[in-house]
């Protein structure tokens, strides 16, 4: 019989050990790991600056009321019949506009003042005033009559013409025409002021005016208070 071969025994592999990473190694290691991120603290929004108050609206200018002065025709009709140029009529003139009795003392309303210029006065209390009308100059305006007793009369279109009344000798009151003693120095004057100018006779400047005007006296007595 044949002899049976005998097979070697194979010496089992020794285990190699893993080889241990050096401490330092595994420092360095432990250096490459992130440092955990600081939280950043979430920015608090600035205050809103609250707008600055705004100003109170400006209240609109309060518009002095106009303020007239004599012209020197004015100024030098008043001078001469204060120093007796009208004779013996009952008529004072001032030296300022609305100076003594004015306007609101008839209507007992002050409203009326800047509208009636009271430029001469009688005896009585009564008043001889311009109507201001819109777009004349002063002596442009037509010439009333505030009466002591009520009475209310357009006596002429404009300051020239009253000054004719005045040198023709027209009683103011009665507004008679008939008779007249005319005033020499008036009517020196009125040549003088208004030389390139005719007046009609003082019958015609009474009813002109009164036929030009004829709403004076609805408009003042519907400005007298109730």
């Amino acid at each position: 019989m044949a002899a049976k071969k005998k097979t070697k025994k194979v010496a089992p592999k020794k285990k190699v050990a893993a080889k241990k990473k050096p401490i330092a190694a595994k420092k360095k290691v432990a250096a490459k790991k992130a440092a955990p991120k600081k939280k950043v603290a979430a920015k608090k929004p600035a205050p809103k600056k609250k707008p600055a108050p705004k100003p109170p609206p400006a209240s609109p200018p309060v518009s002095e009321p106009t303020v007239f002065a004599f012209t020197e025709e004015i100024a030098a009709f008043c001078e001469l019949v204060n120093s007796g140029g009208a004779g013996d009529a009952d008529l004072e003139g001032y030296q300022s506009f609305n100076e003594q009795y004015k306007p609101s003392d008839w209507a007992r309303n002050p409203a009326v003042d800047s509208q009636l210029l009271t430029f001469a006065m009688d005896g009585a209390g009564g008043q001889f005033s311009l109507w201001l009308q819109p777009g004349r100059a002063l002596h442009e305006n037509p010439v009333v009559q505030l009466g002591d007793d009520g009475e209310l009369n357009v006596l002429a279109s404009d300051f020239p013409s009253f000054v004719a009344l005045v040198g023709a000798g027209v009683n103011l009151f009665t507004r008679e025409t008939e008779a007249l003693t005319p005033q020499a120095r008036i009517q020196e004057f009125l040549r003088e002021r208004w030389a390139d100018r005719s007046f009609e006779a003082p019958a015609a400047i009474l009813a002109t005016a009164q036929g030009s005007w004829p709403g004076f006296e609805e408009w003042l007595r519907a400005q007298v208070p109730n």
